[in-house]
């Protein structure tokens, strides 16, 4: 069986600028600002075949630990749906459909691709290629102010298991951070990083699952590029 792979993307986001063996997504993370209250996004076809997407955006919550996703009719995206023949490109323009009103704290939405089915083809009957369908997640978001930044607590509670520790962090600053990177150092000099792609949302909450050797008395440093390049972030406990 021959696999044509297109990869199944959820709500993770990436750095590099090809997702996917089809699709070249350019930006990978989207911003607005009250003086650019539009965006763009370039989507490139590297397949020998065509393929049609569609396009929408969602406002982004987080809620109990957990992403959410609502329709939001404050902005427009255009085209909502497009077809891209091999090699080529499309512009995708997300904005406001009237100016938008100042808020107190960022605002964040979620941009989603995804591969509409072609139409069967009956005379592929015979074909044994499994196609596996793309759906692409990439944030937007929009600060209420270039110098608001995140600002973080943290704090242990059990774990569902005796060797494992749940790290709550909360953001209690204005705009989102993106953790790349968290280091426990227990108080015997042991020490683990674990890698990650955590946003957390302004007054939101994000728990990781971690040792529980290292959360007793322990010390938490994050790497996060919330305004800044990435830097290490001694969060408040």
């Amino acid at each position: 069986m021959k696999i044509r792979s297109l990869m199944l993307l959820a709500l993770a986001t990436l750095s590099p600028a090809v997702l996917g063996a089809t699709l070249n997504i350019s930006p990978t993370r989207l911003t607005f600002t009250e003086q650019k209250p539009t965006t763009l996004l370039t989507v490139t076809n590297q397949d020998t075949e065509s393929v049609s997407v569609q396009a929408d955006v969602k406002r982004w919550l987080q809620v109990n630990n957990a992403d959410l996703l609502q329709d939001d009719n404050d902005l427009i995206i255009t085209p909502a749906i497009f077809k891209l023949a091999p090699g080529s490109r499309q512009i995708v323009r997300i904005g406001w459909r009237q100016t938008p009103s100042r808020a107190s704290s960022e605002r964040s939405w979620r941009v989603l691709l995804s591969e509409l089915p072609a139409p069967a083809d009956p005379a592929a009957a015979t074909d044994t290629r499994l196609r596996l369908a793309m759906r692409l997640s990439l944030p937007l978001f929009m600060p209420a102010s270039p110098l608001a930044d995140s600002r973080l607590r943290w704090r242990w509670q059990p774990g569902e298991t005796a060797d494992t520790a749940r790290l709550v962090i909360e953001n209690q600053g204005e705009r989102h951070a993106r953790i790349q990177q968290v280091t426990l150092s227990s108080p015997s000099a042991d020490t683990q990083r674990i890698d990650t792609q955590l946003y957390v949302l302004p007054g939101a909450t994000r728990v990781l699952t971690v040792p529980a050797g290292l959360a007793v008395n322990g010390q938490v440093a994050m790497t996060s590029d919330a305004v800044t390049p990435p830097h290490a972030l001694h969060a408040e406990q």
